[in-house]
């Protein structure tokens, strides 16, 4: 946090939230009075891997905290999952002498600026919360707010973090293959449906796959060790909540080197509501026979029959054959002076 800064990039990405335009105002005008120049990034990653970018100050944001959406236009950018992508919006920095780029967004934008600087000695990623969800600070607790708080994270300091490497993208927070990815995949289909809003794209999607099948056989190792079985889900922390209410496991901390895998083994219909229920609230351990936690640095997933697995990676979605993910140490995560992870009785 020693380097100077003299020119940062500002961008918003994945859906819209509120209070877009007024983080946009917030960024420019705090920049310009501290001598920062700023250049709006528009249409997200995609703008930024394009070159579509203006420069911004004062004037430029004057009156749009009353409109709603966000003035720098937001959208999805698979071409930034790849490694191309990648260094060609790493090249787009160095060209335009961005010195740091604030994402404004949730843990989707958050996933995607994490997978760009994992493994970058100089790089650190700040997560200001204008997303739908925000669930990994939520590891944070009491002292969650304060990442809204702008000045705050501009004099913040670095924490190191772990992120799960794999072999189709990484993950900050959580990462699940089973019933609830598939969900998440689903509800991007029902969410392009008019008037399908609110909890209904959930909804509608938890049905659709409830009727296909609520186990499916899996072959799993974990640190070298076989954990092959028929399960409903199998999950792994690194942050705590996840999916707008879900915390299976409330004392995981994405501080200690180490993952907390959930094996969820195939329920009945009629027992998936109780199992489920204990699930979500962290109560797994209540359910023994269904719910087997197990700690991993290692874990590499295939299905039985061969077809491809549907990657649950902080909410985005990924298409595999064979999963294969490590838990790696030393990101850097910036949080307001003195904030730490708080800590939960196991």
């Amino acid at each position: 946090m020693d380097k100077q800064i003299r020119r940062i990039g500002v961008l918003t990405s994945g859906g819209d939230a509120p209070g877009m335009n007024a983080l946009i105002r917030s960024v420019v005008r705090s920049a310009s009075a501290n001598d920062i120049s700023v250049l709006g990034i528009r249409r997200g990653y995609s703008g930024l891997i394009n070159g579509d970018i203006i420069e911004m100050g004062a004037r430029s944001v004057d009156g749009i905290i009353r409109k709603g959406g966000t003035m720098l236009y937001t959208a999805r950018c698979k071409e930034m999952l790849t490694e191309e992508g990648l260094q060609k919006a790493a090249d787009t920095c160095r060209y335009l002498g961005i010195d740091g780029l604030i994402c404004c967004g949730g843990d989707g934008t958050l996933n995607e600026v994490a997978r760009g600087a994992f493994g970058m000695w100089n790089v650190a990623v700040g997560h200001f919360p204008a997303g739908t969800g925000n669930d990994f600070i939520k590891v944070f607790g009491r002292q969650m707010n304060r990442f809204s708080h702008l000045p705050e994270l501009t004099k913040g300091e670095e924490l190191p973090v772990d992120y799960v490497e794999t072999n189709c993208g990484g993950a900050v927070n959580v990462l699940s293959v089973g019933i609830d990815a598939r969900v998440a995949a689903g509800m991007r289909k029902y969410k392009r449906l008019p008037l399908c809003r609110g909890q209904w794209p959930y909804v509608f999607s938890a049905a659709e796959n409830i009727v296909r099948g609520l186990g499916e056989g899996y072959q799993v190792i974990i640190d070298g060790k076989s954990y092959d079985g028929d399960y409903s889900m199998i999950f792994a922390a690194n942050g705590r909540w996840y999916g707008g209410g879900f915390c299976p496991v409330p004392d995981a901390d994405p501080q200690d080197g180490q993952l907390d895998v959930l094996l969820v083994s195939k329920v009945g219909r009629m027992t998936a509501a109780k199992v489920v229920g204990a699930y979500k609230k962290g109560l797994g351990y209540q359910y023994p026979q269904y719910i087997k936690r197990v700690p991993a640095h290692e874990i590499e997933i295939r299905r039985r029959d061969g077809k491809d697995l549907c990657v649950n990676l902080d909410g985005e979605i990924a298409y595999t054959p064979r999963l294969q993910a490590v838990l790696r140490q030393g990101m850097k995560f910036i949080v307001p002076q003195g904030v730490r992870v708080e800590k939960q009785d196991q």
